[in-house]
């Protein structure tokens, strides 16, 4: 995986509030900006650690799932396959906690670690069922829990909702602190370029994410930061172009410009460097992020004008 100082920094803010013994982190962002990724880069890396039992769930919309189906749905998410084909029979919320218990003491830990993707879609019934949940963790099975409520910038009128339905608790429980996950910065783009020249793909001892995909270009001196200013100056155009304030670029954008330039880069110009670049640039205009821009406005502005009108009414 790709480290970029975006994810470095919340990976930081992470570890510094687990070891201060706090109880949760919020992560939001706009679409396409990594908020995911950092989600799933975190769980990964305590797995892989084996220092605490991981539950992740990615929440569905509840108006898109059947009404009987919407209260376990979050526990079902969150369990196992081979749990369910234990043979267990009561409710999925008990299995779980049941498959919790279990797999703490086969692990010899007593810290769990909830992971909630796209939070912004639990209902607020989801809401009160995951603190009771969670306290059953704490109280009755005397394990420490760390919940991490990670979702897109709506999860900012999350809390209005949970004020206007006098849900304050709910607010102190989870969504306290928020971590909001930014964007590369125009300035860092050289950075990230390097990243790609050094990253090895497939294999952790296979060549370079450049050179795999370019391996002519590649053995004849290119590398992918040496296309930084067409790329910066085209995605530095598109941003104050679309009148939205954006000040950062969502990773998955960035990411998109770069794999269609590996991927044809040979074909278009295999020798010429001014062709290079111009293609570069070209790769840039047809990313998505203008359209995105254009289509969506700035999600978070949004979210927080909601929160201000809604305070206003209140």
């Amino acid at each position: 995986m790709l480290e970029t100082n975006a994810l470095r920094e919340c990976v930081a803010e992470f570890k510094d509030r687990a070891s201060n013994g706090e109880r949760g982190m919020v992560i939001y962002g706009p679409p396409k900006q990594g908020v995911t990724t950092a989600c799933r880069h975190i769980c990964d890396g305590l797995e892989s650690g084996g220092r605490a039992l991981v539950l992740r769930a990615q929440a569905l919309r509840s108006d898109d799932l059947p009404v009987r189906v919407q209260p376990d749905q979050l526990w079902r998410l969150m369990l196992p396959c081979e749990a369910i084909q234990n043979g267990f029979v009561r409710s999925t919320r008990d299995v779980l906690l049941r498959h919790v218990e279990v797999e703490a003491e086969r692990l010899n830990t007593k810290h769990v670690f909830v992971a909630i993707d796209q939070a912004e879609n639990l209902s607020l019934r989801q809401w009160e069922d995951l603190r009771t949940f969670v306290d059953s963790l704490r109280t009755e099975r005397r394990l420490s829990c760390f919940c991490l409520i990670a979702g897109q910038s709506e999860l900012l009128a999350v809390e209005d909702r949970m004020r206007r339905s006098l849900r304050h608790s709910l607010i102190t429980d989870f969504l306290l602190g928020p971590h909001r996950f930014r964007g590369a910065r125009l300035e860092e783009l050289d950075g990230i370029l390097s990243g790609y020249d050094s990253l090895r793909y497939p294999l952790p001892d296979g060549p370079s994410y450049t050179e795999h995909f370019c391996p002519g270009l590649w053995r004849r001196g290119l590398r992918l930061v040496q296309l930084g200013d067409p790329m910066r100056q085209r995605f530095a155009k598109i941003l104050s172009g679309s009148g939205t304030g954006a000040q950062e670029l969502p990773m998955a954008y960035f990411a998109s410009a770069v794999r269609r330039f590996l991927y044809s880069a040979e074909e278009v110009a295999p020798q010429d460097m001014a062709m290079l670049a111009a293609f570069a640039a070209r790769c840039v205009d047809k990313c998505g992020l203008g359209e995105a821009l254009a289509t969506l406005g700035n999600p978070e502005l949004d979210a927080r004008a909601f929160r201000r009108s809604r305070r206003l009414e209140w």
